[in-house]
């Protein structure tokens, strides 16, 4: 595990060195963010606890890119410092993301490298940024579950490579090697863990709007108390274009997983799904997602996780705008006699945006958070935060 840890490490460096070394830079995009929230149980426990995070941000993104390959780097700094919150001290957290892709004439070969420095303190579900991993590729990041501050450590290397059979279809591989570390984790039940992933894809347009996509995964888990799930997914995928107002996605799929642990060994077999849409007009977009996927947790256990989601964009002048999003999230045990962490969770959330300039924006809003099964509690917060970031263009 250690051992392609470097690799990932290695990765990270080669693909950063590339990028500065190369004179071709087309895009320089810096990030300039402060952000207070005051919660009245940031913890989302039964015993509420009240506390102020701050959180200060610095990073940036850089992308040169030609008729054939791009080089992009994107690293942000977080500063999160709390004002009461007992069991949360104030800590740095990093994020760095670097692609390097390369188009020949009829293949497309791709290497992403990701490395996230932050706490099990922090919940995911505030972090809405685009370098982050979605839920069902992220490893250790059980949504919405607030802990004491454990620094959590991830690393992710991704080569993926396609090839186009004809103009309407082509056909895909993609690897996946995750590694979960933490730092202070002794009086924990939290574990140390990595996972790899090799699916394969072939995709083909029965239209100019329709996209139709079979797939096929497979999956080795384990952790460092001796857990062990091998996994296979099979799925089909569509993707479709309504005019230009409104778009969908549908998938379907089965899993097949095998679960040990020293002594106990058991299968589970169940069924897979998203199904998303976004409808837009000239100033108002509406999405909605449901899904079910299959994703590491925080404990070395497989989980399944339904997640539904419905979002509101609009713009009310073109200065002032406003967002409303409602997320409900359960997940559950794949294999209960080995690990057994069902529960449920929902957060709405909703804010108005000023942009004051082209470059800097205010954002003000509120945000409720409620938890079921493993604990009984609910949060209220508010939140306001200020944003610099602009695109240079070179």
């Amino acid at each position: 595990m250690r051992r392609v840890t470097k690799v990932a490490l290695w990765a990270l460096l080669a693909l950063s060195v590339s990028l500065r070394a190369n004179a071709g830079l087309k895009e320089l995009t810096p990030l300039a963010q402060v952000e207070t929230i005051y919660d009245d149980n940031i913890r989302l426990d039964d015993d509420p606890v009240e506390a102020v995070e701050t959180t200060t941000s610095l990073g940036g993104k850089g992308v040169y890119k030609d008729d054939i390959s791009l080089l992009s780097g994107d690293i942000r700094w977080d500063n999160v410092s709390y004002q009461k919150g007992e069991g949360l001290d104030s800590r740095n957290d990093y994020k760095v993301k670097l692609r390097g892709r390369r188009d020949y004439e009829r293949h497309l070969w791709q290497l992403d490298a990701i490395g996230i420095q932050d706490s099990t303190a922090k919940d995911i579900t505030i972090d809405d940024e685009a370098d982050i991993p979605s839920d069902d590729e992220d490893i250790g990041s059980d949504v919405g579950f607030i802990r004491d501050d454990v620094t959590r450590n991830r690393y992710y290397l991704i080569p993926s490579w396609s090839y186009d059979l004809t103009e309407t279809s082509d056909v895909g591989m993609r690897y996946k090697y995750s590694d979960l570390q933490y730092e202070n984790n002794s009086n924990t039940n939290l574990v140390d863990a990595f996972s790899h992933n090799l699916t394969g894809y072939y995709s083909f347009k029965t239209s100019e709007v329709n996209e139709v996509t079979p797939s096929i995964g497979v999956n080795h888990y384990e952790s460092e108390d001796d857990e062990n799930y091998d996994f296979l997914i099979g799925s089909v995928a569509n993707e479709r274009l309504y005019g230009e107002r409104f778009t969908s996605y549908a998938s379907v799929g089965v899993y097949y997983v095998d679960g040990e642990k020293r002594d106990i060994s058991e299968t589970d077999t169940g069924l897979l799904y998203e199904v998303s849409g976004v409808y837009s007009l000239d100033s108002l977009a509406v999405n909605a997602s449901a899904e079910r996927v299959l994703a590491p947790g925080d404990f070395g256990n497989i989980v399944a996780k339904d997640r539904y989601i419905i979002g509101l964009t609009g713009e009310i002048d073109p200065k002032w705008g406003y967002e409303l999003s409602a997320l409900y999230y359960r997940n559950r045990s794949i294999v209960k006699e080995i690990a057994n962490s069902n529960r449920r969770y929902t957060t709405i959330r909703t804010s108005l945006y000023w942009h004051i300039t082209e470059s800097i924006d205010l954002d003000f809003g509120y945000r409720f958070r409620k938890e079921k099964e493993l604990t009984e509690a609910d949060s209220n917060a508010l939140f306001i935060s200020v944003r610099y970031m602009s695109d240079f263009r070179m």
